[in-house]
């Protein structure tokens, strides 16, 4: 028999209770991360194009504090929640992978940034990027949860 005939058989047979469960918590996983994506993604959008047109004008890329401010609370909001709401359908080996992940991030930033502060202080580097630091510490985060994924 073919693994596509015992597939194929599979589909014929009633799921068990772990399945329904574990279809659930993907459905119900994937629901929260398309959540954080539009709360995410939306504010994003307004404030690249706001960007993208002042620079097309030549005026300032300025934002309101009233823009800064909702943005901040939103972050926070959105993160906070999404983590904690996250916490709930994902089990220990998935948690075990992000505190690695985190874990390798943190030590990321711990390193380039106070070398590059002092180096910067000693006037042989430019002074620190702090939105560059922001994407390195993403970038090592997404990778190092990639490794540990697939390792």
């Amino acid at each position: 028999m073919t693994a596509s005939g015992a597939r194929a058989m599979r589909d014929n047979m009633p799921r068990g209770e772990g399945e329904r469960r574990d279809s659930a918590r993907r459905r119900k996983r994937w629901l929260i991360l398309a959540a954080i994506a539009v709360f995410g993604g939306v504010p994003a959008y307004y404030v690249g194009f706001q960007d993208g047109a002042a620079m097309a004008q030549g005026r300032p890329l300025t934002w309101s504090p009233t823009l800064a401010a909702v943005l901040a609370g939103l972050y926070l909001v959105v993160m906070v929640g999404g983590s904690l709401l996250m916490h709930s359908v994902t089990d220990e080996l998935e948690r075990q992978r992000g505190y690695k992940a985190a874990s390798f991030a943190g030590l990321v930033l711990m390193l380039v940034y106070p070398t590059w502060f002092l180096l910067w202080r000693g006037g042989f580097v430019p002074e620190p990027v702090h939105w560059m630091l922001f994407v390195l510490f993403w970038l090592s985060l997404a990778l190092a949860a990639l490794y540990y994924r697939f390792r």
